[in-house]
Order: C-alpha cells, then sequence, then structure tokens
C-alpha cells in the first residue's frame, strides 16, 4: 500500500484532495499526513518517510517545491506531485529539476488524479517487483560468473532449475547426473562459496516471486508449485531471503494493505 502525505493551506482544498484519494484508490494507498503549510510537511515527511508527497506550490514557511527539494534530499526515493491553483512554466521547469513525477492544476478532477496518482502507483509496484526480483537474482547469481563454466558446476545447476519443484536432494541429484555427492558439494562450494541446500533454496524462492507477481495464486499453493512440503517453512525461508513475507509481497503487487 503506498503511503501519501498531503500538504495544501487551503483546509477545504486538503480535505476535499483526501476525500478524493480515498475514495479513487481505497485499497491501494493510505494518507498517513495531511499538512497545513510547508514547514509541518516538511517535519512529517521527514519522519514518516511517505512513497508519494502531493504538495501545493503557494503555501506558507516554505512553498512546495522548498518541501519538495528538502523531501528529496532526505529520501531520494520520494514521489513528488506539485499541486497549484494555475499553470506556471516557471514553477514547472524547477519541479523538474527537482525530480517532481508530475504537476496537478487546482481544481484537480478525478481524471487527472487517476492518470497522475495511479501512475505512481503502478511505478510503485513495478519498482517492488524490481526489487525483490533483483534480491533473488543476486542471491542466485552472487557467485556464478566464470567458474560456473566448470562442468559439474553447470550441469549441477541445470539439474536444479528443471527439478526445483520435485522432492530432490543432493544424493537424488548425484545418481542422475552421475558424480559423487561428495565431489559435487566440493565443487559447489569451491566455485559459487554456496552449498546444495542453500542453492535449491534460493532457486525456489526465485520462482515463488514470479508466481507471486501474478496475484492468482494463493501462498499455500506457490509454496507447493515450487518444492516446498511445508508452507510455514516456504514462508520463513521467503522472508529470511527477501525481507519480506510472500503476503506483504503478494499484496504489495495487488496494491491492498
Amino acid at each position: 500500500m503506498l503511503h501519501v502525505l498531503i500538504a495544501d493551506d487551503e483546509i477545504n482544498e486538503l480535505n476535499m484532495l483526501e476525500r478524493k484519494l480515498l475514495s479513487l484508490f481505497p485499497e491501494q494507498l493510505e494518507v498517513v499526513s495531511k499538512c497545513k503549510n510547508g514547514q509541518e510537511a516538511l517535519s512529517e515527511g521527514k519522519e514518516k518517510r511517505p512513497d508519494l508527497a502531493i504538495l501545493d506550490i503557494e503555501m506558507p514557511i516554505y512553498n512546495g517545491l522548498e518541501v519538495a527539494r528538502m523531501l528529496k534530499d532526505a529520501d531520494s526515493n520520494i514521489k513528488i506531485v506539485m499541486l497549484s491553483a494555475y499553470s506556471s512554466f516557471p514553477y514547472a521547469k524547477d519541479a523538474i529539476s527537482i525530480g517532481v513525477v508530475n504537476y496537478l492544476v487546482k481544481p484537480c478532477d478525478d481524471v487527472d488524479l487517476v492518470n497522475v496518482v495511479g501512475g505512481v502507483i503502478s511505478q510503485y509496484k513495478n519498482n517492488l517487483n524490481s526489487e525483490l526480483r533483483n534480491i533473488m537474482h543476486h542471491l542466485v547469481n552472487a557467485s556464478f560468473s566464470s567458474e560456473e563454466s566448470h562442468p559439474v558446476v553447470r550441469l549441477a545447476m541445470e539439474y536444479i532449475q528443471a527439478n526445483y519443484m520435485k522432492k530432490i536432494s543432493l544424493d537424488i541429484m548425484a545418481q542422475d547426473i552421475g558424480y559423487s555427492s561428495s565431489y559435487i558439494s566440493k565443487c559447489l562450494v569451491k566455485y559459487l562459496d554456496k552449498n546444495f541446500n542453500s542453492i535449491l533454496l534460493e532457486v525456489r524462492c526465485n520462482k515463488a516471486i514470479e508466481l507471486l507477481a501474478k496475484g492468482s495464486y494463493r501462498v499455500n499453493e506457490v509454496a507447493y508449485s515450487v518444492g516446498f512440503s511445508d508452507p510455514n517453512y516456504f514462508i520463513k525461508c521467503f522472508k529470511n531471503l527477501t525481507g519480506k513475507s510472500p503476503k506483504s509481497y503478494m499484496n504489495a503487487i495487488m496494491g491492498i494493505s
């Protein structure tokens, strides 16, 4: 769920914006802060660290552009949308230089909000998906450099990729590919700095990410599909490797809390 800060010194506009956001995106975002001036927006933004800040340009103490610049300095990942009672090229130019993702002219209608905020939500989901995929890619491939060309290592990796969903072990793999389990184990540790169980676990979790991202499978179904016999163990392993539970990851992709 996207955490949103909104700031506008016009209270009626502030309340109306909140109502529209919650009406248009009831399960996709949460308004974590409503601020009436730039100083409050800056303080709340640094404390709450929202994913998105929608800032009116004309505010007392600090204007929206000043707040945007300081929030970006504090957290480069925050998305900023500027809000103004009129369109102004100088403002837009400054906003672009700060890294503002879009610009809304008040009073903004539902279509503009859906296009702009909906675009931020989609980007947030895509970034989350990409981030977890990168984590798993790093875990599985961190040591897979030129050493993977070693024939036993390459054969073992191909076997695991083809059979991760089955009940396999180092001994079973050794019998199937024709090398002793001790020799395979030594090769994996020497060239990849990982043992068989670690590699299998990482491959299974990587495949689980692909299924969870589709949003059409329950966590238990994903666990069984990638070779786990115990869904609770799958949940524990997935969280240890990615920092998120499977359900949290799937809910974030689907845009629900």
